[in-house]
Order: C-alpha cells, then sequence, then structure tokens
C-alpha cells in the first residue's frame, strides 16, 4: 500500500466525516421544525449522502493495497462481522426481555470499533 493511498484516504475520511458530522447536526435541528413527511424524509437522510463518498473512497483504498493488508482487512472485516453480529443478537435477545437496548444508530460504531479490534488481532499474526 502505498503512503500516497494512505495519505488520500485520510484525507477523504476526514472530509467525509466532517461533512457527516454537519449533515448530522443539521438534520436533527430540522427535524425539530415543523416539516411535512416527505420533508422530514429527505430530512433525516442528509448524513447518509457522505457515507455514499466514503465508501467510495474506501474501495479504491482497497484497491490499492497489497495482498497481505487485503488478507489483513479481510480478517478485520469477519472478526466485525462476527462480534457484531454477536452482539446484535444478544441484545435482540435481551429486548424480548424487556432490557432497554441502543437504537440502530450504535451498530454501524460498533462495526468499526470491532473492525479495528480485528486488525488489531490480524495485525499480530503477521508482525
Amino acid at each position: 500500500m502505498s503512503q500516497d493511498a494512505s495519505s488520500r484516504y485520510t484525507r477523504h475520511f476526514i472530509v467525509t466525516m466532517s461533512a457527516y458530522v454537519l449533515l448530522v447536526l443539521l438534520s436533527t435541528f430540522l427535524m425539530q421544525q415543523d416539516l411535512l413527511p416527505p420533508v422530514r424524509i429527505v430530512v433525516a437522510l442528509l448524513p447518509v449522502i457522505p457515507i455514499v463518498f466514503l465508501l467510495r473512497a474506501f474501495m479504491a483504498f482497497m484497491r490499492s493495497m497489497d495482498e497481505l493488508q487485503r488478507q489483513i482487512q479481510f480478517q478485520a472485516f469477519g472478526f466485525s462481522l462476527l462480534a457484531t453480529s454477536f452482539t446484535s443478537m444478544t441484545l435482540g435477545f435481551l429486548e424480548v426481555a424487556d432490557f432497554p437496548v441502543p437504537c440502530l444508530l450504535w451498530v454501524f460504531p460498533m462495526a468499526v470499533i470491532y473492525w479495528r479490534i480485528g486488525h488489531w488481532l490480524a495485525e499480530r499474526d503477521y508482525a
């Protein structure tokens, strides 16, 4: 993986996540206003727009990686998928028992945290 590809992805990440935060704040503010239902849907989905650009940048970043880095990312993804599934299922079963569970907006940050843990574990195998 080239340093240029990594720094380019970091720039894209910072810009898109900054836009995401701004759109979440704007969306939250606008949702407190008296809006018609179709407008509420559009406003609620505003923060999704930068995520599309982040996905595109991430896929370009993945294509720039060598085979070892792709293998590490694949293992990190697998760990994240299984850990997120396990946590979601556990919370789902607890919800049946009337246990308060977090909103679905927390699934993505949870998956990213698990991805980072999986990345750390996978890198240790190749160090």
